[in-house]
């Protein structure tokens, strides 16, 4: 943990005495507890979402709470958006659209006009992607 000492940042013993119980998010069997080989994780990056670190004044927010006022939200690069709705419309398709408007509790026939690449609301789309995010899990 870190904490602020005049205008220093130091690290406090507890965060050091705990880094070896971290998991390593970049491995497939790097959790404290696993045994044997770890794995390279790989990630195929779909789409890219811009966002402002600074901006966003993520340290403060950390002690202080956060302040959705603060959040710079500059949207997905140019391109990806009818990158991610082909994607997610071919998900839909494979997984089936009875399956998901019953699980997205939306009509069959709005999952259809999203199939068809015809214009939904934000918030039907993203009852669809948690629909579809709760049938990989």
């Amino acid at each position: 943990m870190l904490r602020c000492i005049g205008r220093e940042w130091h690290l406090t013993d507890n965060s050091v005495a705990q880094y070896h119980l971290s998991p390593e998010s970049k491995f497939l069997h790097g959790e404290y507890l696993d045994r044997g080989p770890t794995c390279r994780r790989h990630v195929e990056a779909t789409v890219f979402h811009h966002i402002g670190k600074e901006a966003n004044r993520w340290e403060e927010q950390f002690y202080l709470g956060v302040d959705e006022s603060q959040q710079i939200d500059y949207g997905l690069a140019p391109g990806d958006s009818k990158k991610l709705f082909f994607e997610l419309r071919n998900e839909a398709k494979t997984a089936g659209q009875r399956n998901i408007a019953r699980e997205a509790a939306i009509s069959r026939r709005t999952i259809s006009r999203f199939v068809e690449g015809k214009q939904v609301r934000k918030e039907i789309v993203a009852k669809i992607v948690g629909a579809l995010r709760t049938r990989k899990a």
